[in-house]
This record gives C-alpha cells, structure tokens and sequence, in this order.
C-alpha cells in the first residue's frame, strides 16, 4: 500500500487486482469479459465470493433479457460444481418453466445435489414433459432419486389420464431399475416393441409370457413361434392353442 500525504489530506493506494477488475466489469455489465477473466492465469487468484458474483450476476442479466437458453448452458462454467448454487439455479429455472433447457446439464456426481431436487425435476416433467421424463429416467443413476415414489407418481398419473407411449416405456425403465423385468417385459409387448424378444431371451422371461401369446403372435409371428417351440416345455401347445382360438 501507498501513503500520499499532504497537509490536508491522507490518501491511500494500493495497486488494482483481479477482484477489483472483475467487480469493474460487472458494475459496467461486461459479462463476457468478466467471464473471459476466469479462463485466464488471473482468474486463479479470484475470491470464491467474486467468482460467485460472476455466475450470478450474468444468469440475473440473462433471466431479466430472457435468454434462457444461454443461461442453461453457461451453469457448468459459472456455478463452479457447487452444490447449493446449482440448486438455487434449478429452482430459478422452475419457477419460469424452463428446466427443459436445464436439465440436460444438471450434474449428477460433482457436484451431488439433494434426492429432493431430483424428485421435483422428474415430478414437474411427469407433468408437462414426457420426453425429457423419460431422457431424465435413462440417463440419471437410479440412486440420486426415489424410484419407487416417482413409480407411484407415474401410476397415480397414469390412473387420472390416458398415459403416452413415452410414458410407458419410461414406466418400463423404471421396472427394469427395480428388477421387476416381468412387468417391463408387458408393458414392451403393449407397445409391440421389436426387441422385446431378445429381452425375453436375455433375462429367461419365457415363464412371463405364458398369458401373452396373442401379443407376441402379432408383433412377429415368426419369433414368437420359433420362441413357443423352444420352450415347450413350459408353455405347452395346449396353452397356445387355447390363447389363439380366443
């Protein structure tokens, strides 16, 4: 630091830092250059307070012009893998119906967020979204959320309302994670699904389709014959027999 004095006055200076700079910038809304700032050997030495003035100072600009879209995207970089900034952030983007444009960036290692938010994520697409429901379902480990409550939920809402294709196969996923692949393996069938007889294969489900013939005959008649014959023993002629004449 620096004294300059004179008889009326004492000044101190001291030379200008990053943190001074980038408060500069957000003061004069030069967002990107605040940004830029990260990405440089300054940017090392920034407080964790001044980094985090960044993040929300520019998603606040974005929300107020309305680029959500780029707010989505820019969260990884700006929310620094910090647990309760992106969870603030995922409530912001719900309260404006847009975690659409969200969700596909939400982390769900580094940082972990709470089962809750999770929850509320795939709750709100139950809702209104069933094809990032069922993105959402494919692709996040099963053990960041409550997958028997968001399985109740689905057949809570399935119950009130015709549910969508999209739905009953993410309903399926869902079985699968629970190792109850015999009620995934009708709701396949439902759907007519080609590669439900592999599965079939794949995890020893012929027991489950004993009552399913007709479905499996129209889906291909051929596999499904090939398949009956295979496994006579365990669904007789009779059996088939019976299900086709009805």
């Amino acid at each position: 630091m620096y004294y300059i004095v004179s008889p009326r006055d004492i000044v101190l200076a001291r030379p200008r830092g990053p943190d001074d700079r980038i408060q500069w910038l957000l003061e004069n809304k030069k967002f990107e250059e605040a940004l830029s700032v990260l990405e440089t050997s300054e940017g090392k030495n920034l407080k964790d307070s001044t980094m985090e003035q960044i993040g929300f100072n520019y998603l606040t600009h974005l929300f107020e012009v309305k680029d959500f879209a780029k707010a989505a995207a820019l969260c990884p970089k700006l929310l620094f893998q910090k647990t309760a900034l992106w969870e603030r952030w995922v409530l912001e983007f719900a309260k404006v119906q847009q975690l659409a444009l969200l969700c596909r960036y939400i982390p769900t290692g580094s940082p972990r967020l709470r089962q809750a938010v999770y929850d509320m994520v795939l709750k709100i697409f139950l809702q209104s979204d069933h094809e990032n429901f069922l993105y959402l379902v494919r692709r996040w480990p099963a053990e960041i959320y409550g997958m028997r409550e968001i399985t109740d939920s689905l057949l809570a809402y399935e119950a009130r309302s015709a549910a969508s294709g999209t739905l009953r196969e993410a309903l399926a996923e869902l079985y699968i994670l629970q190792d109850r692949k015999d009620m995934a393996l009708g709701i396949f069938l439902q759907l007519q699904r080609p590669e439900v007889f592999d599965f079939i294969a794949r995890n020893g489900l012929l027991p489950s389709v004993r009552d399913k013939v007709v479905l499996m005959m129209e889906l291909d008649s051929g596999k499904s014959i090939d398949l009956l014959v295979e496994g006579r023993d365990l669904i007789t002629p009779p059996m088939v027999v019976s299900q086709l004449k009805e």
